[in-house]
């Protein structure tokens, strides 16, 4: 566990994932236009989500599945390696616990992903677990972000502390 902390909080590791981050969610902006509407990841719940893919055409369900398994499974790598890469960072001590929320948020993603995939390939059914797994990746990412923000807060004044008394 070390090694992968010593990886993601290294500085191009950060800088790299923050660069993925920008340019896959910029290429998410493309979306909408090929699957006819918001993707399936944006939907809370199992009734929003059976509701939105009742709507896609064939065309539009295939379009979702190539976004879901180019973009949408290299998103939460180059997100969630940034907020860890953070974490790991600013929360020496603390390390392996600060990266938690971004794990637990990449772990809840991928899953997301695999039903929303059985479910573009006709399951349906499985959207039930949006009910459970999309809070999940959204709380995660919400928790790992703001322990991102602070824990880079902190480093900043330390270091405008630590430049001060020189």
């Amino acid at each position: 566990m070390s090694r992968l902390l010593d990886f993601l909080s290294n500085t191009k590791t950060i800088v790299a994932c923050f660069i993925l981050l920008i340019a896959i969610g910029t290429s998410f902006s493309f979306a909408p236009h090929l699957v006819g509407g918001a993707l399936l990841d944006v939907q809370m719940n199992a009734a929003d989500a059976s509701s939105r893919l009742a709507e896609m055409s064939g065309a539009q369900k295939t379009n979702h599945i190539w976004i879901t398994l180019l973009l949408d499974s290299l998103y939460p790598l180059a997100y969630g390696g940034f907020l860890a890469g953070l974490a790991a960072r600013f929360a020496k001590p603390w390390r392996r616990i600060s990266v938690v929320p971004a794990f637990v948020t990449i772990i809840a993603d991928f899953i997301e992903n695999a039903v929303q995939l059985v479910a573009l390939t006709g399951s349906a059914h499985v959207l039930y677990f949006k009910n459970f797994i999309t809070p999940i990746k959204f709380g995660g990412f919400m928790l790992a972000t703001i322990l991102a923000l602070l824990l880079l807060i902190v480093a900043v004044i330390k270091w405008a502390q630590t430049k001060r008394q020189e």
